[in-house]
């Protein structure tokens, strides 16, 4: 060969590169499983659930009862406090503000009652009640008569030891506010904190943003030792089936030009690409480099040969399939296949009308792949036993957690329950209430609060539609008559008259009306927020998930039943395009083997009965069900190939497509990511059938 012939192939590589490079630097791999549904008003919700400063809270526990163990926690405290994106939270709303606004309009925040019949009665039992009781400590100076009752604080979930907040059976606890923004992202607020406690003994931490950081830096770190293995093992794999320096360096250069220009043509496209994306680009490999075997192994780059129509056939069978597929309304599998579909085409054009030009050595070929001859099995026996499988077709059963494709942080689950259980926390639905202005906000926090098993801490905030009914209502009582009589009765009980003197003032009774402002209403300690033309604010409920749903800018959100929700009609899209790939596949089939299409089903239906027999005995999720259908356009070329010819060529072409495509593949069965491990069974399941199904077949 030439040396020069190799430049167009390197020279492509390189122009991929000049194109991808500016491009890599605005396209993101997210980790997240949130970014592989596809958009809607569930998973905008969902984000948006997640600007609230309530879900950004650190909770802390030092374990110990003694002052040593508390002393740890103030230490860790005044360190972290330190940070810039760290700051106190109050279990209730206790700051200044919101002090100072309940003293401000206490009588606009409390319930109306009716003045006492008898004040000197009243009073008189007040004087019995603080004989009898050294504890009590009168009337309340602002509200004398009870006209304005205040409910009593909620007992707090924890209890008090040296008056500081204790976690009962493990030790002290506070907790904190996180504040990512633009300077601080969830890693480096990971990083600062953890490392502020590395020194604390019995320090537990955790929050609601550990799981991005935890378990992106999972899925990063096993993506990228998944993806290293696959490569290494592969390309182990080409320097002994292929056997030819130049041929080895050449297809590794193309096959890397594909991968390129897939994630070149993705990223113009998405610009946020699933991680999984490029691990399954990797393996893909295997499935790509199909082409160059069958060329190679026929003798299509030792002399011209003309055009090899099976392969173009297996080609255009496995693109059009995914091309079919990429129409299901899901992200990642819309990724996956167009990225499958642009890395096949652009391998096969290299491989079918490049290499044939660049003229290599003949293949030295391996004897362990020469056919069977008549002790071989019939390609008919095979679609028998993949017709014995079907009555395993109505016991498949399907997951659509999606969560369940996540990778499982147990230690961090943990932590959360943990605090869960030590803070009483119930199970409950987090909602979002919207509306277009805060003055709606706020009537529909107070309206709904109000209801049994609702909890809206925005329900007790003024609006003026409140001010003006109880400004109304007040006006309508003689409060300069009532607070005249209470002082004449509560000073022939024995109460100074001085001590009552603040109570039913006109500056407090007719206050000017609270003004609602984002701002104001964020410093008083409530979670409201704006996006777009719009506010939200965020509550919880033990009520029925069906009860929240009629209730007028109220959209419950959890992630449970965002997944739920983004899998409707994906199941649906799915097997519809599915179906619509398999006919065309079928049809292809027809087209390229006619008269022996039994044959070629003898080796394209088994795999689709093992993994039915496999979906019949354990769940199958979204991504199991995806890779059925890349089985399905992947075995096609096996099926093409095998049914036209069992010679020796195609046998070897064959079995180097299997060892490479199985290694590719099957090293994502030894993931922790379910993601990862779902496709890595499914292929192994398949491509091992076709493997099967291949050595035990007879010479043709």
């Amino acid at each position: 060969m030439k040396p020069f012939k190799h430049l167009p192939v390197l020279l492509l590589l390189l122009a991929v590169v000049l194109l991808y490079l500016p491009l890599q630097e605005r396209m993101e791999l997210s980790t997240k499983v949130i970014d592989i549904l596809p958009q809607s008003e569930a998973k905008r919700h969902y984000e948006l659930l997640q600007r609230f400063e309530g879900t950004k809270l650190l909770y802390v526990a030092v374990k110990g009862e003694d002052e040593s163990a508390l002393g740890r926690l103030e230490e860790f405290t005044k360190k972290v406090l330190e940070l810039p994106f760290v700051t106190k939270r109050q279990v209730r709303h206790t700051g200044a503000a919101y002090r100072r606004y309940l003293r401000e309009y206490r009588y606009y925040t409390t319930p109306l009652e009716q003045p006492p019949q008898d004040y000197g009665k009243y009073f008189a039992k007040e004087r019995e009640r603080l004989m009898q009781n050294p504890f009590y400590s009168g009337p309340d100076s602002m509200d004398p008569l009870g006209i304005f009752p205040q409910k009593p604080a909620p007992k707090p979930p924890f209890s008090l030891k040296n008056g500081a907040p204790y976690l009962q059976g493990y030790g002290y606890f506070t907790l904190l506010q996180l504040h990512p923004g633009a300077n601080a992202d969830y890693a480096t607020i990971y990083d600062a904190v953890q490392s502020q406690g590395e020194t604390i003994e019995g320090l537990l931490l955790y929050s609601p943003l550990f799981y991005h950081v935890e378990n992106a830096r999972a899925i990063k770190s096993q993506v990228h030792l998944i993806m290293a293995i696959a490569a290494g093992v592969l390309f182990v794999l080409y320097i002994l089936l292929i056997r030819n320096v130049w041929l080895l360096l050449q297809t590794v250069t193309a096959l890397a030009t594909s991968s390129l220009l897939a994630l070149l043509v993705l990223g113009s496209i998405y610009g946020k690409l699933s991680i999984f994306v490029a691990v399954f680009g990797v393996s893909l490999t295997a499935v790509a480099i199909d082409y160059m075997f069958h060329h190679y192994t026929h003798g299509f780059y030792a002399s011209r040969r003309g055009f090899n129509r099976e392969v173009f056939a297996g080609y255009l069978t496995t693109a059009g399939s995914f091309c079919i597929i990429a129409a299901v309304d899901f992200t990642l599998i819309r990724q996956i296949a167009l990225f499958a579909a642009v890395s096949l085409s652009v391998a096969y054009l290299h491989f079918s009308f490049l290499f044939p030009r660049m003229g290599f050595a003949p293949p030295k070929l391996y004897a362990a792949f020469e056919p069977r001859g008549r002790r071989g099995i019939s390609p008919i026996y095979f679609l028998g036993f993949a017709l014995l499988l079907t009555p395993a077709l109505p016991h498949i059963s399907f997951n659509t957690d999606l969560r369940q494709l996540d990778y499982e942080n147990t230690p961090l689950r943990l932590k959360e329950e943990f605090f869960a259980r030590g803070l009483q926390h119930r199970k409950q639905t987090a909602f979002l209430l919207e509306a277009q202005t805060l003055e709606q906000l706020v009537q529909r926090a107070r309206a709904y609060g109000a209801k049994p098993g609702i909890s809206l801490p925005l329900a007790t905030v003024l609006d003026r539609q409140r001010y003006t009914k109880r400004k109304a209502r007040l006006k309508g009582m003689d409060f300069k008559t009532i607070k005249a009589n209470m002082l004449r009765a509560a000073q022939a009980q024995g109460f100074a008259p001085q001590r009552f003197a603040k109570a039913y003032e006109a500056r407090r009774l007719f206050p000017p009306p609270y003004e609602l402002t984002l701002t104001r209403l964020q410093k008083l300690g409530f979670d409201v927020i704006q996006y777009g033309n719009r506010f939200y604010t965020r509550g919880s409920a033990t009520v029925d998930y069906a009860a929240l749903q009629g209730l007028r800018g109220v959209t419950p959100v959890s992630a449970g039943r965002l997944f739920a929700r983004a899998f409707e009609g994906v199941y649906e899209q799915l097997f519809l395009y599915g179906a619509a790939s398999a006919l065309f596949v079928f049809a292809m089939l027809w087209l390229s083997c006619k008269r022996r299409i039994a044959e070629a089903l003898g080796y394209l239906l088994p795999p689709l009965g093992v993994i039915a027999l496999y979906g019949a005995l354990f769940e199958l999720n979204v991504l199991m069900v995806f890779m059925g259908f890349v089985i399905l356009a992947v075995g096609i070329d096996y099926s093409i190939y095998m049914a036209h010819r069992r010679d020796r060529a195609t046998m070897q072409a064959v079995g180097y497509s299997l060892i490479s495509t199985f290694a590719g593949f099957g090293v994502l069965v030894f993931s922790s990511v379910n993601a990862l491990y779902s496709i890595g069974i499914i292929a192994v399941l398949g491509i091992g059938t076709i493997a099967v199904t291949v050595s035990l077949s007879k010479k043709g």
